[in-house]
């Protein structure tokens, strides 16, 4: 997916913008057939992924799933 962040002379409709742009992918993933990685969640109330991210390792471990969950998108249009 390819970003288009803030341009000096449109900020203020960023968040416009960032919505139409998920929208436009979100679109684009449900039509494709592909299969895109489900993103873990985990409710707040209950912890979310802070015993996770409290280990030593759980940063890294969190880093590297994005990673790996970013490769699997494609990132044309």
């Amino acid at each position: 997916m390819l970003w288009n962040w803030f341009n000096r002379h449109d900020s203020r409709f960023a968040s416009e913008r960032f919505c139409q742009e998920h929208s436009r992918w979100l679109t684009h993933a449900m039509l494709s057939g592909n299969q895109y990685p489900r993103i873990p969640t985990r409710l707040v109330a209950r912890g979310g992924f802070d015993t996770m991210m409290t280990r030593p390792r759980g940063p890294a471990r969190a880093e590297q799933w994005w990673d790996g969950a970013l490769e699997r998108v494609d990132h044309a249009r």
